[in-house]
């Protein structure tokens, strides 16, 4: 019964065979004699469990301290010898194994060989663990192979195993967050190691460290200082005519014989110093844009190069996706997802690879927004969210929830649900030391609140009780590299309001990218589709104050009327463009650009035409605010018309949705302009027979997208 205490609450069958016989005890018999008198209970063939935890804290109770250890490395020596012994070692064995040796503890042995042993069985079970993406699970397993190891000798007689098990715990420290323990483990490794291979591990962890602090300038400088000592030369700006020469060679090689079946056939490599490279290379990709944006570059030229000559490694699918975001800031659209994808693929193929969340931000935030439907995106983002909360990966699980957010809120959902997840989620940020992501959250928060009670809601200067800049960019290089996404909002914002007089409406979001060399992402392109839309508007509204008052510029800004149709064609042609990667995100975005480009030219049965299928289009993608502002638009066109009765069933339609979506300041504004232009609010029976056809027509009439509250 003590020895069954030792095991556990339920005694395997197979390892009651094993124990007898490795052991010398006919356990079976003694078990069965237990269960006779009530002690235990039979399951299954020949398995056994004790009645109640009681009695087994009972029975392991009557053994003293050393009596428990003693059981306990039997136990798990027995189990691992027979482990050994079989020509598979069944893993489920092995672990338990160990797991008994370790309650067993140092104290019980007494040989020294038999101690390394021991501890190179943690070594063992704990890489084991990180290939299943238990760090936690492999964290405890390093710390007690190091708690098995001569403390006198270890530097000296195991130095090798030394390194090892100091090196995968600050690496598994690093994942979970353990920031001091990182430095512990490290600065043991820089005062024993004998060589610069023998800190490489170390020097990886301590590097992830800096950029979970947000330390981005003593992490370049570090990382540079690691990558010379490794023999890499300096890394070189975009601008650097050998690096563009590389680059062009490089894509050429991705064009012609790296395909994308070879490259996923390539075999892992184990070589040291090429992983240790493509992880600091990789380190520098999580925050070099904050600090030195045109070497960029450079960095994932590295990366692929070590890739494709060396074979795949952890970092390998991060690399491509690097490349994937340099094509797109090119404007190669299909190149981009064609690299996403294959990153996608490559992180199938190393499920249990330590940067499956990080690259999975990437790839999502930065190039499947154009060929994913937005509401499955932000169903495989938040997936990534909980990847990264299974590997320990604090910084990239936050990140991923928040972009899942994001897409939401893009995808059309329920406003106020997204604006409380965001909350939830921004708090958490803030708490977790993700003071600049956190900003931006913020940033998506007072958008939202202002859709829903419109500008009133700033007024206090505080959103849901936190304060309006809270997390804002502390420099100019912060405020720089976030300028378009914000910029993006405000334009947004601007257009939903109307508010087309200042500034904000004239910024080209394009002009911007273009200059800075900087790709598209969701948020930027959907700022892209607002100022094609404002530039529509404003062109018609030039045009007509032109009519009015003959004059040839009528805007202290001196944009005329042509600027703004190219403005508007281009975006228009852009989307059309996304239309092949995804129609049920783009195609009702591209119908209304093309719409109200048809009613500015003067096509008004094309427009009629172009605003139905629009609304229809996004009705039939579920996308519940681009049919309201569709709907509101073919209300608008057929007010300026001069038919108020078609008009108003597309405004009710518009202020519907707009409740549907949690839009309530908008849906008023709808209300508001039909009651102030001779609309009753409510429809009489032929208005409502009218009604009910125009939603027949746009989408089978379903009137309700999110339940009542």
């Amino acid at each position: 019964l003590q020895i069954a205490s030792c095991i556990g609450a339920v005694i395997d069958g197979n390892l009651v065979d094993i124990l007898s016989r490795n052991m010398k005890v006919n356990l079976e018999n003694a078990l069965v004699q237990c269960t006779s008198r009530g002690f235990l209970e039979k399951i299954g063939a020949n398995g056994f469990r004790f009645i109640h935890d009681q009695v087994q804290q009972a029975a392991y109770d009557m053994l003293t301290d050393d009596e428990k250890r003693q059981q306990h490395m039997e136990i798990g020596l027995a189990l691992y010898l027979h482990s050994m012994a079989i020509s598979n070692i069944d893993d489920r064995l092995f672990f338990t194994a160990v797991s008994q040796i370790n309650k067993g503890g140092p104290e019980s042995v007494y040989d020294a060989n038999q101690k390394e042993v021991i501890a190179t069985m943690n070594l063992e079970a704990g890489l084991l663990s990180q290939q299943r993406a238990d760090i936690r699970k492999a964290l405890q397993l390093f710390r007690l192979g190091i708690a098995w190891l001569d403390e006198n000798y270890n530097w000296t007689s195991q130095y090798s195993l030394s390194i090892k098990l100091f090196g995968a715990a600050a690496e598994a420290s690093c994942h979970l967050n353990e920031l001091d323990s990182v430095k512990t483990y490290s600065d043991a490794v820089e005062i024993h190691a004998l060589s610069i291979d023998d800190k490489l591990p170390c020097m990886v962890a301590t590097i992830k460290t800096l950029v979970r602090q947000e330390k981005f300038g003593e992490c370049m400088a570090l990382t540079f200082k690691f990558l010379g000592l490794m023999g890499e030369p300096p890394l070189r700006v975009v601008t650097d005519l050998g690096l563009q020469a590389d680059m062009a060679g490089l894509g050429q090689r991705l064009a012609t014989s790296a395909t994308d079946e070879s490259i996923l056939a390539l075999e892992a490599t184990d070589d040291l110093r090429v992983t240790v490279k493509l992880k600091l290379l990789s380190s520098l990709i999580h925050f070099i844009v904050f600090v030195e944006p045109l070497l960029v570059a450079d960095i994932v030229y590295r990366m692929m190069q070590l890739t494709l000559d060396n074979g795949l490694t952890n970092e390998s699918s991060l690399a491509i996706t690097s490349y994937g975001h340099c094509v797109l800031a090119f404007g190669d659209f299909a190149g981009a997802v064609r690299f996403g994808r294959l990153a996608l693929k490559i992180l199938d193929m190393q499920p249990s690879s330590s940067v499956q969340s990080s690259t999975r931000f990437f790839v999502y935030q930065q190039m499947m927004w154009m060929a994913t439907p937005l509401h499955t995106l932000a169903e495989s983002i938040a997936d990534a969210h909980k990847i990264g909360d299974q590997l320990g990966d604090r910084m990239y699980s936050h990140l991923n929830l928040a972009c899942s957010y994001f897409t939401e809120y893009f995808a059309g959902n329920c406003l106020a649900s997204t604006r409380d997840k965001l909350q939830d989620c921004a708090v958490s940020m803030l708490r977790g030391g993700f003071d600049l992501h956190a900003g931006l959250a913020f940033v998506f928060i007072q958008q939202i609140a202002v859709l829903i009670g419109g500008e009133d809601a700033l007024e206090d200067g505080q959103v849901n009780g936190v304060p309006i800049g809270t997390g804002a960019p502390k420099n100019n290089v912060e405020r720089k590299l976030f300028a378009p996404f914000v910029m993006s909002l405000n334009l947004a914002r601007a257009y939903y309001l109307r508010q087309l007089d200042g500034d904000m409406i004239w910024t080209s979001i394009n002009e911007i990218l273009m200059s800075e060399k900087r790709p598209l992402d969701l948020n930027t392109c959907i700022g892209q589709y607002f100022e094609g839309l404002a530039s529509f508007i404003l062109a018609r509204r030039v045009k007509k104050q032109q009519m009015e008052t003959q004059q040839q510029v009528v805007s202290a800004h001196a944009v005329d009327i042509a600027t703004l149709m190219r403005r508007g064609e281009s975006v228009l042609k852009q989307m059309q463009s996304f239309v092949e990667f995804s129609n049920w995100n783009w195609e009702c975005r591209a119908l209304l650009l093309e719409a109200e480009k048809a009613y500015t030219v003067g096509e008004l049965d094309s427009a009629e035409t172009l605003y139905l299928r629009a609304i229809r289009s996004a009705g039939r993608h579920k996308i519940t605010h681009e049919e309201a502002q569709g709907a509101e638009l073919a209300g608008m066109f057929y007010y300026e018309r001069g038919q108020p009765q078609k008009s108003k069933s597309y405004l009710i339609l518009a202020a519907e949705r707009y409740r549907q979506w949690g839009s309530v300041f908008l849906a008023k504004r709808v209300d508001d302009f039909m009651a102030s232009h001779g609309f009753s609010s409510f429809p009489d029976q032929d208005h409502e027979s009218a009604e009910e056809e125009l939603l027949s027509c746009v989408h089978g009439n379903s009137k309700k997208r999110f339940p009542e509250s």
